[in-house]
């Protein structure tokens, strides 16, 4: 009996040792089955992305030219030279060819399109389907009077369009006035777009996108630690808009609500750092040329730090090369109510932007013991950058200035002096033509010629800007007084 039990174990065993094989056998031809089928369907689907490779693309140019007008508004002009590439992802490829956006809202010159397939639509039976492009290597112009339009048709795409390494080149009515390079834009969502490139060889970068009241735009120019965020609510895209800007610059924070129409009307404004705290408000006017008509209401100067600043300006920065574009015209007007200077208490100026030339008109300084009126120009673009110039001074209370002066033991019979001159500021000379006493005493030359040579010893020795140092200016009357 137990034999029998023995035999029939070894039986058993033999079977599943057996069965074992079988099953191993099983398992490596089922791999090798599985590997079959994935070449297979490898090797189909290569296949599947290699064959548009063999289309003749001559034939279907109009349906490409098509999908780019219908689905990003932009026309491909003459013919285009297409290829099918596979890789990274299949695409069609368009050379060399010249665009237009819109209806010639834009013009670029483009090295290379990448049109990206839809894996299911790359052979293009009835027309092509995508839902991005990519252009590289462009150049891409744009007039100034049709930025706004531009900015519109990219962010109402619902496809994704990116630009890659290339030139934005805006243009006013006849040459550039803007050019960024290494630019980049994507749409990254409807109503969403991101742009940056560099401006001056300084990096920027640009978002903008949709919110509740209407649009936001963010810019940064790393650089220079610039952050500007701009409100937009704009319910009439050609008509009418508002909105405020919110920055901050090289440490000053600059704020203020606007208005655009026909012109940019600014209000609520401030702008304050270590030097000045004031506001700005006025308007703002592009058409048909620029001009502003903006009021500074200052109430904080620090004059010391506004002295180094221009000091630092000054070595640095060559005034001969100090040139205002002739198209920036307008009028600048500045009041300072509360001047903490001994000399000075209170200011009132008007600066005329023209044709390059800044002119000073009817500026009002007031002091506790003088009254004091000045009208000038200077032409920036001239050669000398001569400042031709007509000062009054009214002496309210004579005694103060002498004591103000350190003077004593003397009094003054003098009420008005009225100087007219040129003063050089590039070489820190002046030219008196005319120096007038009371309204009749006309100064000799010789008179004139040793005011000159003090002047230009004790004020301007260093720089220009001596004639608003208070030290250089009292020890100048303090030489000529006593």
């Amino acid at each position: 009996m137990i034999n029998k039990f023995i035999k029939l174990i070894n039986k058993k065993s033999r079977f599943e040792k057996l069965e074992i094989k079988i099953s191993a056998n099983n398992k490596k031809h089922y791999k090798l089955f599985l590997i079959y089928v994935v070449l297979f369907l490898i090797t189909c689907f290569s296949i599947y992305l290699t064959i548009p490779k063999l289309f003749d693309y001559e034939k279907r140019e109009k349906n490409i030219k098509l999908l780019l007008l219908n689905n990003f508004n932009i026309e491909a002009i003459d013919k285009i030279n297409v290829t099918y590439k596979v890789f990274p992802t299949p695409r069609l490829r368009i050379v060399d060819v010249d665009i237009s956006y819109g209806r010639d809202l834009a013009k670029s010159k483009v090295k290379k399109i990448d049109i990206i397939l839809k894996l299911s639509n790359i052979y293009g039976h009835s027309i092509y389907q995508t839902n991005k492009i990519i252009i590289s290597n462009s150049v891409l112009s744009i007039k100034l009077k049709n930025l706004k339009k531009f900015y519109y048709l990219i962010k109402r795409l619902n496809k994704k369009i990116v630009i890659n390494n290339s030139v934005l080149s805006v243009s006013g009515s006849s040459k550039n006035i803007l050019k960024i390079d290494k630019f980049k834009l994507e749409n990254k969502k409807l109503n969403k777009i991101y742009l940056e490139g560099y401006f001056l060889d300084k990096l920027i970068k640009i978002s903008s996108f949709k919110i509740k009241e209407g649009d936001r735009v963010k810019i940064k120019i790393p650089k220079i630690g610039a952050n500007i965020n701009i409100e937009i609510n704009n319910k009439n895209h050609n008509k009418f808009y508002i909105g405020n800007v919110k920055a901050s610059l090289l440490l000053t924070k600059i704020r203020f609500d606007f208005k655009k129409s026909n012109e940019l009307e600014i209000f609520n404004s401030y702008i304050r750092n270590d030097i000045i705290r004031t506001s700005f408000d006025g308007i703002i006017k592009t058409q048909p040329s620029f001009l502003f008509d903006l009021n500074l209401d200052a109430d904080i100067v620090n004059y010391k730090k506004l002295k180094e600043l221009s000091n630092k300006y000054q070595k640095y920065k060559s005034l001969n090369n100090f040139k205002i574009n002739k198209k920036i015209n307008g009028i600048l007007k500045i009041t300072l109510d509360s001047i903490k200077l001994k000399f000075l208490k209170k200011l009132k100026l008007n600066l005329v932007f023209a044709n390059g030339k800044i002119d000073i008109k009817n500026a009002f300084l007031y002091s506790k013991n003088l009254n004091m009126n000045l009208n000038g120009s200077i032409d920036t673009h001239g050669e000398f950058k001569n400042f031709d110039f007509v000062f009054l001074i009214d002496l309210i209370n004579k005694k103060n200035v002498l004591k103000d002066l350190n003077i004593k033991n003397k009094s003054l019979s003098i009420n008005q002096i009225k100087i007219d001159a040129i003063l050089n500021i590039l070489s820190n000379k002046i030219y008196f033509n005319d120096i007038w006493l009371n309204k009749k005493n006309k100064l000799s030359s010789k008179k004139k010629s040793f005011y000159k040579e003090k002047f230009e010893q004790i004020v301007i020795n260093e720089n220009f800007l001596g004639i608003v140092d208070y030290k250089k200016t009292k020890d100048f009357f303090e030489e000529i007084l006593n």
